[in-house]
């Protein structure tokens, strides 16, 4: 018996239910104490009622017989048609043995002998049938009901057989008996046969029709048993997302968390690194200084807010010249200035969080929050913020409430030394002072106007306790007995406390904000103050979407529940419309969130003006809209909202940038789910579950909208979802599960650095097993996580990878490192470290081969008991990669937060070569390497696509191009192949290429030799040679891709500049080509910003001579060979020329040219040592010998 039909057969349906009200009893006690909110607990349990009673009445609904459910032993048609189909068995023998036996008068004796036992049969078996034909009968209105709907020609078939059987029933005891002159003949046999003959087939269709009505039956039940099935599910997760809901909203009401969150909001902007200069127009200061205490870049308004000279804005300014330059002009105060410095120096060494503010001399107030670089590692992210303003208001509400505070007490105890009272009447609030024995001292007017007191209830001497009975019994205490609960009151003013602060609610409607303070002299005093116009801003405030200014979802869940009450009384309609944007994470991830949100609101605003009168508009989830409209005819409203909505998003959307830029001619189209009241659901979760639906099943297609239509929804949801699901918990049964490897490979050796441990299901097909296919964990993983088998399943892949690794290291193998997935469900399991060091110890496996790969998304739970668990998981040893970086959660200022030791590019960055995409990778690596990560790219399927990624900066390649996902027996000949190449070569004897960057537009041939000559003399420094631009070289080296440049020099770039030599440049064109005075010369030239460009344009211009391009490319032997074939006039430099060119001068009218700067750039602490001294030298050596 299933668990389903255990709950089915429960005497009493209702009692785990009421056991699941107690437990939910205890959490709303605990809300209560958290909050002092009684409404919202109230609203609480109703809305846990509405989703808990239909169930109730689902189970017994289920367990109710259906309508003709007789069982189907009373009237079993297929026994009728067995006992018929005997009958006319024995019939022919009766006959077969009657005709064969003689009918001489002298053998009769021995003819009735034989025909006895079989007339004994016969009689038999005529009785039996003519038993079940009688009790068939009485249930001939159940046939016409029920069986014979659609084939009426066979209504009163047992009928009919009862009536041909009581006539043929002398007949039949004739034959039955032994001496009857009726046996043997034929007539009598045929006469039988005629008359019972058609009932055969009739009696077949009635068997068989019963047969399909009672499998109908049972298939109708176990529809009801899915049916309760989903609905249990869909009430567990609303009612674990609604206690996750209320603890969030409680406790985001501090003002503390509020400022934490915006000042993180800041921090994210962060991401702004992946192009410094967005950095300029960000209303903060931000820092980045590396951990030798220097800056590494910073914005402008860094410099403004702490008056530094532009100077200190430069990358490499020390902090130790910040620190003496404010002390020198006396930001710290008095005292010695050096002394002043170091301490500064000491506190920023430890590389701690740190914020507090910072007054300047000025009155200016600074707000400084430091945040370390990987945890100890060196270097801060610092941001500056004024906050002048607000901590003076802050100054200010503090010496208003401290002196309304001095104000109270003082009247308080002037009131406790005289008797004065009455002046209490004119301060304005309610005012109560209670005596020690609780007894009223005094209340003002103001008390009995709030409340609606009567006069008596009031007065001095009276109890208090009548006043707290009265406001139990209106119900502001909440539920339960008014005695108990005042009892319980009155018992909670003994304790220890001060102060005390809640919000009352009347019948009214008022809100009354009571202060309850303690006297000096025994006793307290109340303040009581009408808020209810501030509360109701407040709600107000909560219930409106800061994004869209339209009402959110929650209130609009409020509102329906209204609507939905009106409508069972008026007997009215109403439709409800799930509406998304299509497509609309590609906006959050290509542009921004910020940029998103002004999408949303676009959207917001054009359906806001465009739908009906009366109808609500609210913003969902996510990219969601909610519209709604009570109404008389809900599928004709549904229709021409849906119609708005098309013609609403037919237009184009101008896409606000967030540097103010605009996208114009944007389009965008939305698909929609919709539900209709009554016809789909009469109670308000379900109505919301189906639109949800709906909508789902209107998103596979895009641009379109859908009803909901039960039958789709099944088939989605229960069939397919319910079977995986019994699929996954028959796989962890029979062990149908196993792990494929992908080797993760070190770019610059080759070797083999790891593993990836991916699980795959083996599911058997029919028969011996022979069919059985691979599933991809993108089939099973999201109904796993949802129904929380990921648990066992992730506990399985764990111990069986641990187990695998350490019998590669006992096997002789060198230890590779073993990645995991870990699901941000079971990162919610309190005793995750737990179980993880239960199965290092069980397996044997050190903590340092074990490495746990996490997606984006666990930063949407608790930041705080997340970055807790890694901690712990870092302690043991454990590295942790963050995996498919860039695909997920928008902001970058976790990565600051979170101990990661790798950085996972996302394959489908890696896979897609279009510049866009390699622009981003560039500027993942250049983040990650500023966070001192490992960085892994995933999905590399070329060697182009590996030489590349290695050039940028990348540690760690995974792929195709390596090896696809393999199982346990084919990585093992990965791990012997490996082994084999690399048997000769210890891993510390491997050594990093040294890279350099030659440019294109200057002396590249006389380069490429010379370090051809370097590369025979010193033969142990493996070089890597890339030649581009200098400008490119230049950007690529300060993003860390190369180690040293040569390249024509640009001011902008001085601060990593080695060395620098003055090069002349001439004019030169071929030996043939010749120009008339005045004539425009034709000029071959670099691209826009080269400087051979910028020199030539210039003298020309100076001298007032016409010019044009004729030529252009970014190769300098393009333009060499531009020359000599006559196509016009370039600048050159002597190493450059060729002996087929001529130089110009001033004689033939052109001017002087100057010089340029070439220089030696070199990355900061890219290769300490001999190595890139070495380099260096032989490329300064080279370039001062042939610099004219």
């Amino acid at each position: 018996m299933t668990q389903l039909e255990r709950g089915v057969n429960l005497q009493n349906p209702i009692s785990p239910f009421w056991n699941l009200g107690t437990e939910l009893m205890s959490y709303v006690n605990l809300f209560k104490q958290m909050t002092r909110s009684r409404l919202t607990i109230v609203v609480g349990v109703l809305l846990s009622g509405l989703l808990v009673f239909p169930l109730i009445d689902m189970f017994q609904d289920l367990d109710e017989p259906g309508i003709g459910s007789v069982p189907a032993s009373e009237w079993n048609a297929e026994r009728v048609l067995a006992e018929f189909q005997q009958l006319m068995s024995v019939t022919k023998q009766h006959e077969r043995v009657a005709t064969l036996l003689p009918r001489t008068t002298g053998e009769h004796i021995w003819k009735s002998e034989v025909m006895l036992p079989i007339g004994a049969n016969l009689r038999k078996q005529f009785k039996i049938l003519m038993a079940d034909v009688e009790k068939a009968d009485q249930f001939t209105n159940l046939y016409l009901d029920h069986v014979f709907q659609e084939k009426l020609e066979y209504p009163n078939v047992h009928r009919n057989l009862l009536t041909e059987l009581r006539a043929l029933q002398p007949t039949i005891s004739k034959l039955a008996g032994a001496t009857s002159q009726l046996v043997g003949q034929a007539s009598i046999y045929r006469d039988l046969n005629m008359r019972l003959k058609p009932f055969e087939q009739k009696l077949n269709l009635v068997a068989v029709a019963v047969r399909q009505r009672i499998l109908e039956k049972e298939r109708e039940r176990t529809e009801r048993i899915l049916k309760l099935s989903r609905y249990v599910l869909i009430v567990t997760i609303v009612l674990l997302l609604g206690g996750v809901g209320f603890l969030v909203v409680f406790v985001s009401r501090s003002r503390a968390r509020r400022i934490a969150r915006e000042q993180e909001e800041k921090i994210s902007d962060l991401e702004s690194i992946l192009a410094l200069k967005s950095l300029d127009f960000i209303g903060q200061g931000i820092s980045v200084i590396d951990r030798e205490l220097k800056l590494v870049t910073s914005n402008a308004k860094f410099c403004e807010l702490l008056e530094f000279p532009l100077r200190f804005g430069k990358p490499g300014t020390s902090m130790e010249e910040m620190f003496r330059f404010n002390a020198n002009r006396g930001e710290y105060g008095e005292g010695d200035p050096e002394e002043q410095v170091r301490q500064r120096l000491e506190l920023v060494r430890k590389f701690e969080p740190h914020t507090f503010d910072r007054t300047r001399p000025d009155g200016l107030v600074i707000n400084v929050m430091g945040t370390p670089i990987s945890e100890g590692a060196g270097g801060f992210v610092t941001i500056y913020t004024d906050v002048t303003e607000e901590r003076r208001t802050e100054q200010d509400k503090r010496e208003e409430w401290i002196k309304s505070l001095l104000e109270q007490e003082e009247r308080i105890e002037e009131l406790e030394n005289q008797m004065g009272l009455e002046t209490l009447a004119h301060v304005g609030v309610g005012i109560s002072i209670i005596d020690a024995d609780f007894k009223i001292v005094h209340n003002n007017s103001d008390v009995n106007e709030m409340y609606g007191f009567p006069d008596s209830l009031t007065q001095s001497g009276q109890p208090f306790k009548l006043i707290l009975l009265k406001l139990a019994e209106w119900g502001v205490y909440g539920d339960g007995d008014p005695e108990k609960i005042v009892s319980d009151l009155l018992k909670s003013f003994s304790g220890s406390w001060s102060e005390w602060r809640d919000d009352i609610k009347l019948p009214s409607g008022k809100v009354i904000d009571v202060r309850t303070h303690k006297l000096s002299g025994g006793g307290f005093a109340y303040i009581h103050a009408d808020v209810t116009e501030e509360r109701q801003a407040q709600r107000l405030l909560e219930t409106t979407d800061r994004v869209t200014g339209l009402p959110t979802f929650e209130y609009l869940e409020q509102q329906l529940a209204e609507i939905l009450e009106d409508a069972r009384k008026r007997s009215t309609e109403f439709y409800g419309i799930r509406i998304k944007v299509d497509r609309f994470q590609a906006i959050n991830e290509i542009y921004s969130i910020e940029t998103g949100d002004r999408l949303l609101r676009q959207i917001g605003v054009r359906l806001k003006d465009a739908i009906p009168e009366g109808a609500m508009l609210t913003r969902g989830q996510g990219n969601e809209f909610f519209l709604a409209e009570a109404c008389k005819q809900s599928q004709a409203a549904a229709d021409s909202s849906l119609q708005i909505l098309q013609d609403v998003m037919k237009d184009s959307f101008p896409l606000e940038l967030d540097q103010g830029e605009f996208v114009e001619g944007m389009s965008f189209t939305a698909s929609a789910g919709v539900v209709l009241y009554p016809k789909d659901g009469s109670e308000l979760s379900e109505l919301l579950t189906k639109s949800h639906l709906a909508l789902q099943y209107a998103a596979q297609e895009g641009n379109s909208y859908r009803y909901f239509d039960w039958r789709a929804a099944r088939r989605k949801v229960n069939r397919d979802v319910i079977q995986l699901e019994a699929g996954l918990r028959e796989a962890l049964e029979k062990d149908q599960f196993e792990l494929h490897y992908q080797p993760q490979v070190d770019l610059e050796t080759g070797r083999l650095t790891g593993t990836e441990a991916l699980i795959r299901w083996r599911r058997p097909g029919s028969g011996d097993g022979s069919d059985s296919r691979l599933v991809s964990p993108d089939d099973f993983i999201p109904v796993a996580e949802d129904t929380g088998l990921i648990i066992p399943i992730g506990h399985w892949v764990l111990k069986e990878a641990c187990r695998q690794a350490k019998d590669w290291q006992e096997a002789g193998y060198p230890p590779v490192t073993m990645s995991v997935n870990i699901s941000v469900v079971e990162f919610r399991q309190q005793d995750l470290v737990e179980r993880i060091q239960k199965v290092l110890d069980e397996t044997g496996l050190a903590a340092e081969w074990l490495e746990f790969e996490v997606t984006e998304s666990i930063v949407a739970d608790d930041i705080e008991r997340i970055t807790k668990v890694l901690d712990e998981l870092k302690v043991l040893g454990i590295r942790v990669a963050i995996d498919d970086f860039g695909t997920g959660y928008s902001s970058l200022s976790y990565l600051t937060r979170l101990p990661f030791d790798k950085l996972k590019i996302d394959q489908s960055f890696v896979r897609n070569t279009d510049r866009q995409n390699w622009a981003i990778v560039r500027a993942v690596v250049q983040l990650a390497r500023s966070l001192e990560l490992k960085i892994v790219a995933e999905g590399i399927e070329t060697v182009e696509s590996m030489h590349q990624l290695r050039d940028l900066g990348c540690h760690i390649g995974q792929g195709y191009y390596f090896s696809r996902p393999v199982p346990q027996i084919e990585f093992v000949k990965y791990l012997e192949e490996d082994h084999k190449q690399h048997l000769d070569t210890a891993p510390t004897e491997s050594r990093k290429a040294f890279r350099v960057g030659l440019p294109t537009d200057y002396g590249l041939s006389y380069l490429n030799s010379r370090l051809a000559e370097f590369r025979q003399v010193h033969t142990d420094v493996p070089l890597r040679i890339r030649c581009d631009l200098s400008a490119q070289l230049v950007e690529s080296l300060v993003l860390g891709e190369l180690d040293t440049v040569v390249a024509i020099a640009h001011e902008a770039n001085e601060d990593q500049l080695t060395a620098a030599w003055e090069v002349k440049l001439i004019w030169v064109a071929s030996l043939d080509l010749t120009l008339d005075d005045g004539e425009a010369v034709p000029l071959i030239v670099h691209p826009e910003g080269c400087e051979y460009r910028k020199r030539m344009v210039e003298s020309l211009n100076a001298v007032g001579r016409a010019w044009y391009v004729s030529y252009q490319s970014p190769d300098l032997a393009s333009l060499q060979e531009a020359v000599v074939n006559g196509m016009g006039v370039s600048a050159l430099t002597r190493l450059t020329l060729d002996e087929r060119m001529g130089i110009l001068d001033v004689d033939q009218g052109f001017p002087a040219l100057g010089n340029i700067k070439i220089g030696l750039y070199s990355a900061d602490k890219s290769h300490p040592g001999d190595e890139a001294d070495l380099i260096n030298d032989w490329l300064s050596e080279s370039l001062a010998r042939h610099r004219y």
